[in-house]
């Protein structure tokens, strides 16, 4: 019996469990195979299941050669070599200093620093991308004092959206916060600008964090009861109603918390630690320490792994929780096709 005999249903439970790279080499087998990789439904069960499986649990690390290139890298958390996979950059050499902004359902959000004119939405795992130009039209952009850039995804829409946060020029705390917000939808290939009902002020270029798909950034608002006439907050979009919200920043005891310099702590436990890059999905801890040595740290068993990239410039290290999929987004094409 071929595999193209087998009962329709067990077929589909078979290929919903191999990895992306082998699923893209088998689309080529039958059309039938192809129509079925390529389905909505078979794309969605296929990434929960690999979302599931513990032994996916990755994270992208972008970091900074020696030779000022930009080193995409794919590490399994749970793996035992603690060896990172090159992904070697699959995006074009024009974009060489494209800086990482999130992931989510297994789309990677890349912005080019400092105005973020140019941004990339790109599939590791299948090498698609698609470049969204910023609208940045209603402003000039030498007004414009910082950007951020956050990745969202709508599940009500099905939609994967980017909110572009841009800070005209001021000079905190004594100059009112001016904030311009522009979103776009991949699903309708269009830009908007939204209206922010409290000014506020980040100073990242990317969201601090993606959570269920909303990102989130530290920000402050304009507090005259302050000494410093500012107050810390959580800043976070809500990819529905596409509205800002502002959350208080809590208070935490000095051993639970994680700062710059040699000899601070992560919880109880003393590390020299210059920078916490990421925290992954199983608990555990991803930092830089001296000497730009990156290192896995387990709070529950207080184990450090050191994890090895050759040839990196010190505190160039980004990275975010990473899923493969087979999502693919309306207007995506494969590196190295034309036009």
């Amino acid at each position: 019996m071929s595999a193209c005999d087998l009962p329709q249903d067990l077929i589909f439970e078979i290929l919903s469990r191999l990895p992306v790279k082998s699923l893209v080499h088998l689309k080529s087998v039958s059309k039938p195979w192809l129509a079925l990789i390529k389905n909505p439904n078979f794309i969605s069960l296929h990434l929960n299941r690999t979302a599931m499986n513990p032994n996916n649990d990755a994270v992208i690390i972008y970091s900074l050669s020696l030779s000022q290139h930009h080193i995409m890298s794919l590490l399994y958390v749970n793996s035992i070599d603690n060896k990172p996979i090159n992904l070697d950059h699959p995006l074009p050499q024009i974009f060489p200093r494209m800086d990482l902004v999130g992931s989510y359902n297994g789309i990677v959000c890349l912005s080019c620093p400092p105005n973020g004119r140019l941004i990339t939405l790109l599939n590791p795992a299948t090498t698609q991308y698609k470049v969204i130009q910023l609208l940045s039209t209603s402003y000039n952009l030498d007004d414009v004092y910082s950007v951020s850039v956050g990745f969202v995804f709508d599940p009500v829409a099905n939609d994967y959206k980017i909110v572009v946060i841009l800070h005209m020029n001021l000079e905190l705390p004594r100059e009112k916060i001016r904030v311009k917000v522009e979103v776009y939808s991949a699903k309708n290939d269009s830009w908007k600008m939204i209206e922010v009902e409290t000014p506020f002020f980040v100073s990242r270029t990317r969201c601090n964090a993606i959570l269920k798909g909303s990102p989130y950034w530290t920000g402050f608002i304009r507090d005259e009861e302050e000494v410093s006439g500012i107050r810390e907050v959580f800043v976070l979009f809500d990819p529905q109603n596409e509205v800002f919200g502002l959350c208080p920043v809590p208070e935490y005891p000095e051993q639970f918390t994680c700062n710059e310099g040699p000899g601070r702590k992560i919880g109880p436990i003393p590390l020299k630690v210059v920078t916490l890059i990421e925290c992954c999905k199983n608990g555990e801890i991803l930092a830089e320490g001296t000497e730009g040595k990156l290192f896995l740290y387990d709070p529950k068993t207080n184990g450090v792994k050191d994890i090895l990239i050759d040839e990196v410039r010190a505190n160039s290290y980004k990275a975010c929780s990473y899923t493969e999929s087979l999502v693919s987004i309306e207007g995506m094409k494969q590196v190295g096709q034309k036009g």
